[in-house]
């Protein structure tokens, strides 16, 4: 149906005063055709005479509009005359034939037993009407607003039909109600009660009237638009033809956009191809800086660890070099390592903890020819070179390990330890703040960091991060070491915690020393 509605942008233009006047008169010459049908069945006499005066009127609305609708004139008009052909024998009988004088009177007739369910019926079936009328209105106004296409008269056949369907559903609507009326009797033997259902049958009488109203004039509002439907119609070469411009008008501008769309691809690709890489590489460079400033500023901001209560008791008052922790190779070897050289690992463990550099550096170099990527072995290759002194080396290596895993914590610790021990605080700081975020919970990370802090000159988040190393790991020697150095030297001195945490260290395995022991000696 959409594209029988869509015929109707010339069609509003060319509708003037008298077509409506025309529509309206055909539409008063249909109901007289449809009251004629509903009266054949009962009333054949008075049928045929509003058959007749619809015939008349056809004809002259033919014979002064002969260009108006002809198809629909030329229908109605043969549909009239074989009505009137078929009822003229049976009307005269009907008007000779008188009423039997002796038909008894008719029962006093009442509301149906079941008026209240007719009379949902009918308003349940109104409120249909109601609904499709709303429909064709919306349909026709969308005819009237939309580009006109062609039109398909096969869609035209089915709307008809479903008028059709809809006003033969109202004539049975009128029977059934008039039927049920008729069958329904009281006793004459009560007047009260027939005084009630008197009553009872003039409101029932009333509301179908009205609902019979409603229903008739959405019937007209219905003929009236199927006649403008019709009308419209005729539009459908002009309409088509603006169609055809319009579609035309169309796929040139695709063709357009399509045109420009390659043009602008292209320029993309000239422009991202010569500096796209340089744009990313600046990119991740950026992000890599804002993440390092991000790290930065945690251990800054770092939660300072409480005294405990030994400490608090050697509180009474407390800069130099601060000791440097050992340096051991990463945890996780055996089970990242390449397969094969689990024997290789081993013994650069063995190497590694009797100080025997160069014997463990020459077995990790094995393993990184087994597996040049491999991130465990070339940041615990960095590591062992970073006690060999050989720096280059190391930062050469752990750099590797960093280009294929830029998030491993430990080849992260290792480059802080290269640039701690080539006194480029910033970097090691940048390193190692970066590592205390992935592992907040790694006592030599945060060592590290309270020694590169201290170079700074940062001493609260130097002494915050030396107290965390020692928190999260109690028997950490050279942490302990560090913080008696730090409290030896701050000002104000506290030289009995200082020594508490001196003790602590050379329990927990560190050897002594001898300048820090001498400044206690001072600090007495």
């Amino acid at each position: 149906m959409k594209r029988l509605f869509g015929l109707v942008i010339l069609g509003a233009v060319l509708v003037s005063a008298p077509a409506q006047n025309l529509d309206d008169e055909y539409v008063q010459l249909f109901n007289l055709i449809q009251e004629a049908d509903s009266l054949s069945s009962v009333h054949p006499s008075q049928a045929l005479a509003k058959y007749m005066e619809a015939q008349k009127g056809l004809q002259q609305l033919r014979n002064g509009s002969p260009d108006w609708n002809p198809k629909a004139i030329a229908f109605r008009l043969s549909y009239v005359t074989s009505k009137i052909a078929a009822l003229t024998p049976e009307a005269s009988v009907a008007t000779a034939k008188p009423e039997s004088p002796t038909s008894a009177p008719a029962a006093p007739s009442g509301p149906p037993a079941d008026w209240e369910s007719q009379l949902n019926t009918v308003r349940e079936q109104a409120r249909q009407l109601q609904g499709e009328k709303s429909v064709l209105e919306a349909k026709l106004k969308e005819a009237l607003a939309m580009q006109p296409a062609q039109s398909d008269p096969r869609e035209l056949s089915r709307a008809e039909e479903k008028i059709k369907a809809l006003q033969k559903e109202n004539d049975l609507l009128k029977v059934s109600v008039e039927t049920a009326k008729s069958k329904t009797s009281v006793p004459a033997t009560d007047p009260k009660a027939l005084e009630s259902t008197q009553q009872s049958l003039a409101d029932v009488t009333r509301q179908l009237t009205q609902q019979k109203e409603l229903n008739s004039k959405m019937s007209l509002e219905k003929d009236a638009l199927e006649a403008r439907i019709k009308q419209l119609s005729g539009t459908t070469v002009s309409s088509s033809a603006l169609a055809t411009d319009e579609n035309s008008r169309i796929k040139q501008l695709e063709r357009e956009r399509d045109t420009l769309q390659k043009q602008l691809d292209t320029a993309n690709k000239q422009i991202y191809g010569r500096k796209g890489k340089a744009a990313a590489a600046r990119t991740d460079e950026l992000e890599n800086q804002i993440a390092v400033l991000r790290a930065r500023l945690e251990i800054f901001e770092a939660r300072r660890v409480p005294y405990s209560t030994e400490e608090l008791a050697l509180l009474k008052q407390p800069e130099a070099q601060l000791a440097v922790a050992e340096t051991k190779p990463a945890k996780k070897t055996m089970r990242d390592l390449p397969a094969g050289s689990a024997a290789l690992v081993t013994e650069a463990q063995k190497y590694f903890g009797a100080q025997q550099y160069d014997k463990a550096e020459a077995a990790y170099l094995q393993i990184v020819k087994i597996d040049d990527k491999n991130v465990p072995a070339l940041a615990n290759l960095a590591a062992i070179q970073v006690e060999e002194k050989h720096l280059d080396d190391a930062e050469a290596n752990v750099k590797r390990a960093l280009a294929v895993d830029p998030e491993d914590t430990f080849s992260l610790y290792v480059m802080g330890l290269v640039k701690y021990r080539q006194v480029k605080y910033d970097d090691a700081l940048d390193a190692l703040s970066h590592a205390a975020k992935l592992d907040p919970q790694d006592a030599k990370i945060q060592n590290y960091l309270g020694l590169v802090l201290s170079e700074k000159g940062m001493r609260g988040p130097a002494e915050t991060a030396l107290r965390k190393a020692v928190e999260l790991q109690p028997s950490y020697a050279s942490a302990h070491q560090n913080l008696a150095v730090f409290y030896l030297t701050q000002q104000p001195r506290y030289p009995a915690l200082a020594r508490w945490h001196y003790q602590k260290a050379i329990a927990a395995g560190s050897p002594r020393n001898a300048d820090l022991e001498k400044m206690f000696e001072q600090n007495r």
